[in-house]
């Protein structure tokens, strides 16, 4: 087994040494005739980006394939379900899971099968993993089965799981100890001193005010440092919480990111529909607002709203079928759903 581990705090390169450290071993040979680099993560956005990454280097152009650990777990159990034929005790424990982790734990079972190891590394000879913090039992199963026949290059950072409650110790602690760790300290994304001590006090546990100058306003206090400010707003104010988000966005130039603990909060949702409708009088002259925002949602989210404004009937022919998507079919999960139904059609008559 051969692993490399990247582990740093949020900005350190990560992902940049991750494809780095890939790119060496593929100028090396590692992958031979018609092998592919097996990119996975566990989030569908970490497999967008590190797809997007991966994408814009000539090295792995027509040469890998992104992933996440369900949709690979899937196709794996899949194609070698008859080993697992046997395993009833396997195949039992399973039907318990969940309809992700199911197939995950299926997987990690079969890839404790050296057959099934080295036919995965005859195509996969090289995976990376990013995002790796945020692995659960099942499909960190997944990865160490992986890991024992194909060389694995991953990255990860305990502060930075997605997922409430996870205990990552697990995880880092095995990544740690089953090959070579290289540590990252030097943030490459900013070099602004107080957005760094901030940072800094966050991952330790201590109060970020304390790495800031207060400057004392009449309605709401405010810390400053190079490159960071904090601002203090009563949480269950909608218009003075739209107010101090609108106003600080009027400072910035090009895009700002808005990210909440809590994506549900009815005031917050109130707030941010009035940034994006309302406008405000400055004191001394000019005005500022609306800015346009746009909420990133889950897959499944984004899943669920598009099939809300599909009226399917219960049962139709094919021509119907097109019928009722055509009108959306310009999203790529619809095209794809209506090439498929078309390949079943012929197929199946």
């Amino acid at each position: 087994m051969t692993l490399d581990f990247f582990e740093g705090a949020a900005g350190t390169g990560k992902t940049h040494n991750l494809v780095g450290r890939a790119g060496e071993l593929v100028q090396d040979g590692i992958l031979g005739e018609q092998c592919r680099v097996l990119a996975l993560t566990f989030m569908n956005g970490s497999r967008r980006r590190l797809q997007a990454r991966l994408g814009q280097d000539v090295l792995f152009r027509r040469r890998f394939e992104c992933q996440t650990f369900d949709v690979f777990s899937r196709s794996l159990v899949a194609r070698r379900r008859s080993l697992l034929s046997s395993n009833e005790a396997a195949l039992q424990q399973s039907t318990t899971l969940t309809e992700f982790d199911g197939p995950c734990f299926l997987a990690a079972t079969l890839l404790e099968n050296p057959a099934v190891q080295r036919w995965v590394a005859a195509s996969f000879p090289l995976v990376l993993v990013d995002e790796a913090q945020d692995l659960d039992e099942h499909r960190m199963r997944v990865l160490q089965g992986l890991s024992a026949s194909c060389y694995t290059v991953a990255a990860a950072d305990a502060f930075q799981c997605l997922t409430d409650g996870r205990d990552t110790d697990g995880v880092m602690r095995w990544l740690e100890g089953a090959g070579q760790t290289h540590r990252l300290t030097e943030p490459m994304r900013t070099a602004q001193k107080g957005l760094l001590a901030a940072a800094r006090a966050v991952r330790e546990q201590r109060d970020i005010t304390d790495e800031l100058t207060q400057s004392q306003h009449a309605k709401n206090p405010t810390w400053s440092g190079q490159g960071f400010r904090l601002v203090q707003t009563p949480a269950k104010n909608a218009g003075l919480v739209a107010w101090t988000v609108a106003n600080e966005m009027s400072r910035c130039t090009g895009q700002t990111a808005i990210l909440t603990p809590d994506a549900q909060n009815a005031m917050l949702r109130t707030a941010l529909d009035t940034v994006r409708s309302r406008t405000w009088n400055r004191k001394y002259g000019g005005t500022f607002g609306p800015f346009p925002l746009e909420w990133e949602s889950k897959d499944s989210e984004k899943a669920a709203s598009l099939l809300a404004d599909i009226l399917l009937p219960p049962a139709a022919t094919y021509p119907e079928f097109c019928t009722a998507l055509t009108p959306i079919a310009t999203h790529a999960p619809v095209a794809n759903a209506i090439a498929r139904m078309d390949r079943l059609r012929r197929v199946n008559g």
